[in-house]
Formats: C-alpha cells, structure tokens, sequence
C-alpha cells in the first residue's frame, strides 16, 4: 500500500490485515482517507469483492468527537462498489480501502 495516499493511521492499520475466508454476508470497512464507511460484502469472485454500503445510525451522545458508535443495517438497495485483490489489499477503483471482518462507520469532523 502507498502509505502517501493511504489516509489516517488507523485506516491503514485496518486494511493491512487479511482475512483467511470470505465469504457473502461478512461485515466490511470501506477505508477512505480518514472517513471509515460500514458495508456487507454481496459478492465474492476469484480476485473481486462487491461491497454493499449498510445503514448506519449513530447511537452516541457524544457530538462532534471522535468518539463515536453506531448501529447498522444492511440494506439490500443501497449502493454497490467493486474491490479488487491487489499485492497488499482490497482496493476500488476510487482508490479506498476495505477491511474485512467487521463494520465500523467513522466521521471525522477535522475536514
């Protein structure tokens, strides 16, 4: 990965990790520059992955912060986006990255 145009630290923690097996119905992370985006994974082909973003509600009290929590729910009409398997990660086209595993909606508030 190209740390230069990888976003935040975290972001680039998270999308460094691989899963052994994906499989359809897998909670995912779209990394994009220091804004996280939680999604389902609806498909998975030899080197691509379709990522289905869910809906998110934010269930905190907290503001403005960087402490933040949410709830999701997939939503089966919402917007799809491809990631292809690259040498170090998942990446689209735009140029995100997506962590595998787990659903985890992020806004940062700086930009």
């Amino acid at each position: 990965m190209n740390l230069r145009n990888a976003g935040s630290l975290v972001n680039v923690i998270l999308t460094e990790k691989f899963p052994k097996k994906i499989e359809i119905n897998t909670g995912a992370t779209e990394c994009l520059y220091t804004d996280r985006r939680a999604g389902t994974i609806v498909e998975v082909l030899k080197n691509k992955i379709v990522f289905q973003y869910d809906n998110s509600v934010r269930t905190d009290n907290n503001g403005i912060s960087e402490v933040q929590e949410y709830k999701y729910f997939v939503n089966t009409n919402n917007e799809k986006k491809i990631f292809r398997l690259t040498k170090n990660s998942w990446k689209s086209k735009g140029g995100s990255y997506l962590s595998i595993g787990y659903r985890n909606e992020y806004y940062d508030y700086s930009f």
